[in-house]
């Protein structure tokens, strides 16, 4: 491994990964098998350390899933607690510097940290592509190096939230990760807590509230309300993996198949019943989000009101304080009253289009505007294999523009993001080779026994053409509906591509 601290930057290397988050490492981990120890990696990250959002979010975060699936390829946790067990914020940090370590003695590793990539500009000539990548060093300066292949593994870009902008004077109006919130101010006031967005962010503010300050008055402002994965089903514990709940595979295969690339609401309604765990029955959104039924119900006994609106702002109405939704209602709430912002991390800000796979063949993007997969652990997985392997160009995925179809239909996006992971899975699955297939970690099936997994294998074999047709007929509709890309992957000359 190079030092960056005592090392220049390289002006060569056989790749250049951009983003030090799990992406990125997926992207590492698989492009590893591939090259050798004397292949030069350099690895740009504009946050001191790798993490990506872990090193940013709120203090409280816990995984979705049990931690052994939240990895980089196979690479084995060395926490020692039970496979159930949520990691905490420390702990995933913790296990993606073990993994780094792991991948450092790999390939040379060169790991320029507080470093941001600006464009990159890729060259065609005789003897091949060549990418010129372009970023500022941690002074800002300008700096350039020229990479066989650039990996851009930048996901969702998740991004801390900013406090909610408010007119009144008497409220004090927070995000989840500042240390007004996390610390004595609040501890020290007895005012009531108004949290804003009922996504994942939202259920661990009021659950961690609840733990730090048992009987607190707190409100939920949950807009259309999120439909979450019922845990205990997705993740039965102990002997019960053997015969009860569904298999991560079964559940998406399902849903995609409810999906016609019309019917989402129905669809949706079909997934809560079967699947989902929620506050209410009038809970509209499912976004991947993953809840078991203990904290559901501490959730909703910790809350003094849940209301089903979206947040316009706090003002100020002669004596009274009044919160005020966007359809027009409001509520008067009392001086001093806290307004956390947990709502819309996903895609906050629109990107241009970006094809996963660039016009010359050099360059893989993983981002949410020609996406794989609603995963971006596993896009970066597999994406980077195919790419190592140069059968990327020739495999006729399917592309989602999963940040347009968002912007233009919310409820649409997760069955439509689940017909494509089918598809998607199931073509991969067929393409790579058997390892890396068995070195893929981040297989939520990994949870139950290797019997069920054969079993699903079995019908997946039985119904792959039927399968196939289903979900290329939805992406199609789901494409001509919202005039988004969601088709076999289309290159567009993008010359220089940009960080906006």
């Amino acid at each position: 491994m190079t030092d960056p601290q005592t090392d220049p930057a390289p002006e060569r290397c056989a790749l250049c990964i951009v983003g030090g988050g799990v992406a990125g490492l997926n992207a590492l981990f698989s492009a590893s098998v591939h090259l050798g120890k004397r292949d030069r990696v350099v690895l740009i990250e504009r946050n001191p350390r790798v993490g990506g959002m872990w090193t940013e979010t709120y203090d409280y975060v816990r995984l979705h899933q049990p931690h052994p699936m939240f990895t980089a390829g196979n690479i084995p946790w060395t926490l020692g607690r039970e496979p159930a067990h949520l990691a905490s914020k420390p702990e995933v940090l913790h296990h993606l510097q073990h993994c780094l370590e792991v991948l450092r003695e790999r390939v040379d590793l060169v790991e320029l940290y507080g470093h941001r990539y600006t464009e990159h500009e890729e060259r065609t000539g005789p003897g091949g592509s060549e990418v010129v990548v372009r970023y500022a060093d941690a002074s800002g300066a300008p700096r350039e190096l020229r990479a066989a292949r650039l990996i851009k593994s930048f996901g969702y870009r998740i991004e801390q939230n900013d406090p909610l902008p408010v007119s009144s004077e008497r409220v004090h109006s927070v995000a989840p990760h500042e240390a007004a919130f996390l610390g004595a101010p609040l501890a020290e006031s007895d005012t009531p807590v108004y949290v804003v967005g009922g996504g994942k962010t939202g259920m661990d503010t009021v659950y961690d509230l609840a733990r730090r300050q048992p009987g607190r008055e707190v409100h939920l402002l949950a807009g259309a309300g999120t439909i979450f994965t019922n845990r205990d089903r997705a993740f039965p514990s102990g002997a019960r993996r053997y015969w009860s709940g569904r298999t991560g595979f079964r559940t998406f295969r399902e849903f995609a198949l409810q999906y016609n690339g019309d019917n989402e609401q129905e669809a949706t309604d079909w997934y809560r019943r079967t699947h989902g765990l929620c506050l209410n029955d009038r809970c509209q959104q499912f976004m991947f989000g993953v809840l078991s039924e203990h904290e559901n119900a501490a959730i909703s006994k910790a809350l003094t009101g849940l209301h089903m609106e979206y947040f316009a702002d706090v003002e100020d109405d002669g004596d009274a304080t009044r919160l005020r939704f966007r359809s027009g209602g409001s509520l008067a709430i009392p001086p001093g009253s806290w307004i956390v912002n947990t709502s819309g991390h996903i895609m906050k800000q629109r990107r241009p289009y970006e094809p996963y796979l660039s016009d010359g063949g050099a360059v893989l993007s993983i981002q949410p505007t020609s996406a794989v997969h609603f995963l971006t652990t596993v896009a970066s997985y597999f994406l980077t294999h195919l790419f190592m392997l140069g059968s990327i160009e020739t495999l006729p995925l399917y592309e989602l523009n999963q940040q347009d179809l968002l912007l233009k239909n919310k409820r649409a996006w997760s069955p439509a993001c689940s017909t494509q992971a089918l598809y998607n899975t199931m073509l991969i699955a067929g393409n790579v080779p058997t390892e890396v297939l068995r070195d893929f970690g981040l297989n939520f099936d990994l949870w139950f026994p290797a019997y069920r997994r054969l079993y699903d294998f079995a019908v997946l074999k039985r119904n792959a053409a039927a399968y196939g047709a289903h979900c290329r007929a939805t992406l199609d509709r789901v494409g001509e509906r919202y005039e988004i890309e969601s088709g076999v992957l289309r290159r567009h000359a993008t010359g220089a591509a940009s960080a906006a």
